[in-house]
């Protein structure tokens, strides 16, 4: 099929160029004197036949077109054409066709020779001991256990430490629960107890700010935003009295407190004066010993009589 329209297509040259009188057209096209035979089923001849010289040897034998170029594609070719991955030759021989052979410095390394025998199997000739540990990395590994992974024992002993810590909060979550109940009431009236004086304290900035309202209206004569410039300034004008008012109260109480002490004292003071004054007259009414001793209680008397009247002074 290919044969027949190679000579279709010279069959089509070979008319355009006598259309166009090109007469040089033939001899450019050496194989354009096998076609007639294609037609008629035979194969087409190679140049190096016409001139007589020896055609190379070669194992397929590939037909030529009319421009002399070997027809279609080699085994070779075909097999590249199909590695559509774009693999290079030893990963698609190795991974795709599944050949083993060792051409480079690190296929012979220990790890790649390990990976090559559980790849391709005993066929590869690698001895089998390679794939086990020697005795470095067997201490290696023995040591690694040891120090970072840990012993069934040692897995039960921890599972059970954790089913025990789950259990024990388990307990503490539901006793902290039941006495979280019990308080529930407590609770409960605390939080209305709050609500209320809430409330309560809301209720009474609402009535301070309404009598503040009603002091600026009385003041000024009509009703002002408490946002206004203007009910700000009288507010601080009356709290500005309200401050001097409390003062002036403070001051009268303490001097009314000063007052009553004041008095608290000279009362005390007489109460003392006339306790001695009857301690006196009931030493005098008692007779006197003669002598110094006489003159002596006399003069002690008077001064105290003299004391008490310079206190109650």
């Amino acid at each position: 099929m290919l044969q027949r329209m190679q000579c279709q297509f010279v069959e089509q040259a070979k008319t355009t160029a006598t259309m166009l009188n090109v007469r040089f057209l033939r001899s450019r096209i050496p194989a354009a004197a096998g076609c007639r035979q294609l037609n008629s089923g035979s194969t087409s001849v190679a140049p190096s036949e016409q001139t007589g010289e020896a055609a190379p040897t070669n194992k397929s034998t590939r037909t030529l077109n009319i421009f002399g170029e070997p027809e279609g594609l080699s085994e070779e070719e075909i097999t590249a054409r199909r590695n559509i991955a774009r693999m290079s030759s030893r990963m698609y021989k190795r991974k795709i066709k599944g050949v083993y052979f060792a051409n480079q410095p690190h296929d012979f390394s220990v790890q790649q020779l390990r990976s090559d025998y559980v790849t391709y199997g005993a066929a590869t000739g690698i001895n089998a001991g390679v794939c086990w540990p020697t005795k470095k990395e067997m201490a290696d590994l023995h040591f690694i256990d040891s120090e970072f992974h840990p012993t069934f024992a040692q897995m039960k002993e921890r599972l059970e430490t954790q089913k025990k810590e789950a259990a024990e909060a388990i307990i503490a979550r539901e006793e902290a629960i039941e006495g979280n109940l019990a308080k529930l009431a407590s609770w409960r009236k605390e939080m209305l107890e709050k609500e209320e004086k809430m409330l309560r304290e809301e209720a009474e900035k609402k009535a301070i700010m309404e009598e503040r309202i009603r002091e600026v209206r009385e003041y000024i004569g009509y009703n002002v935003a408490p946002s206004d410039p203007k009910f700000i300034e009288v507010m601080e004008m009356k709290d500005a009295e309200r401050k001097a008012a409390a003062k002036e109260a403070r001051k009268l109480a303490k001097k009314q407190k000063m007052i009553e002490r004041l008095m608290s004292v000279n009362t005390s003071a007489a109460e003392k004066h006339d306790a001695r004054s009857n301690t006196l007259l009931a030493k005098q009414s008692t007779p006197q010993v003669q002598g110094n001793s006489a003159g002596s209680t006399y003069e002690t008397a008077k001064s105290q009589v003299d004391g008490d009247k310079k206190e109650r002074e």
